[in-house]
């Protein structure tokens, strides 16, 4: 599933290819979880008001849930998938912030502009009009991790449309067989000979590559994967 895009992007032509039942099981999840339902900058706006030095505490996370209208009693049932999704973004005693928002992106049906104006502003650093090739390489690095390991958590779950925690995990590690090389790629390919990015950059780097602006959604990062590097899956 890609993005909207009010840029000028062309997404190439793919040859049609049959998903695996745990990808189609994990975006019907995706696509009715709180983060594809609500709008990406109120999402957003509310986590940080929240939120301290890009870490946010289970209260703190409660507060936000709660101004967004969803249920906190969520965040106090375990075997909530929304609990075990949140609570794999632990860092500590706090939760990472960062991932939380960059996974708001993902799971967003907002036009790509939007989803990389959120993406520049929290990761480029405080006071910096520029993204920086290691901020890059860390939204890069966070985009494909959080697709792979985190949001898939919210098909956890019994039933036909739910998957075991073994199921996602399994899929997870077969779609990461070689990450970091997907990482590093995707990397090179958007720093282009940039020694930096401004926000006009960065889209300039997503719209002249198409076929990147897949690693904008969660379902379209690991179809993307799907795709490009087929030949080294082993589902």
């Amino acid at each position: 599933m890609g993005c909207c895009s009010s840029l000028n992007i062309v997404q190439p032509p793919q040859q049609l290819l049959q998903l695996p039942t745990q990808e189609l099981t994990i975006r019907k999840n995706e696509r009715e979880s709180l983060f594809a339902k609500k709008p990406l900058q109120k999402i957003v706006e509310s986590f940080k008001r929240e939120g301290l030095q890009k870490q946010l505490s289970i209260p703190q996370l409660k507060r936000a849930l709660h101004e967004l209208g969803l249920n906190r009693s969520a965040m106090e049932e375990p075997d909530n998938p929304l609990f075990k999704y949140f609570t794999s973004f632990e860092d500590g005693k706090l939760l990472d912030l960062t991932k939380i928002i960059t996974s708001a992106v993902l799971l967003s049906t907002s036009e790509i502009d939007k989803k990389l104006k959120v993406l520049f502003e929290e990761y480029k650093d405080n006071n910096d009009r520029l993204l920086k090739p290691g901020n890059l390489r860390k939204m890069v690095l966070d985009l494909f991790v959080v697709s792979l390991h985190h949001t898939p958590l919210l098909a956890i779950g019994e039933g036909p449309d739910k998957l075991s925690s073994e199921e996602i995990s399994q899929y997870g590690e077969s779609l990461s067989q070689e990450e970091d090389k997907y990482i590093e790629e995707t990397y090179k390919v958007l720093l282009g000979n940039s020694e930096d990015l401004g926000i006009k950059e960065l889209e300039t780097a997503f719209s002249e590559h198409g076929e990147v602006s897949r690693i904008l959604s969660s379902s379209g990062l690991r179809e993307f994967i799907l795709h490009k590097y087929k030949a080294t899956i082993n589902l």
